[in-house]
């Protein structure tokens, strides 16, 4: 704000020579902490509430895979390996001026497998999708 009120002193006005704001340094920003974690019983309380929940399967993954945030919702049926016991991350997503955009680049498939069973879902397409 000073920095625009200086400014228009200088060009409109022509009351300063130079703007005085442009050279003083910018205070640092501080870093927040990190969000708070649930704890174990708090992550159970949750994961319980939302056992019949249309995402718990992705609940799940994202509690106990340590999956970064845009992988989950990149993943596919083709990436999840329920016999095997393993799920591939392949990429991520992220989303730029409301624009999808996915990159290119780990495992608990009991919840894919409860999830898929009680949604009627086909191992073709995405979890979220309906088969196809």
């Amino acid at each position: 704000m000073l920095r625009k009120a200086f400014g228009y002193a200088v060009v409109v006005d022509q009351l300063l020579a130079s703007n005085p704001v442009e050279r003083a340094k910018r205070p640092r920003m501080e870093r927040a902490e990190p969000g708070k974690i649930w704890t174990a019983v708090q992550l159970r309380s949750f994961l319980a509430t939302a056992s019949e929940h249309r995402l718990f399967a992705f609940f799940h993954l994202a509690a106990y895979t340590g999956a970064r945030r845009g992988e989950l919702p990149n993943l596919r049926w083709g990436d999840v390996d329920l016999d095997g016991a393993a799920i591939h991350v392949t990429g991520s997503v992220s989303f730029v001026s409301g624009e999808r955009i996915e990159g290119d680049h780990q495992e608990r498939p009991g919840a894919c497998r409860q999830h898929r069973s009680r949604h009627g879902e086909s191992p073709q397409g995405s979890p979220g999708s309906t088969g196809g």
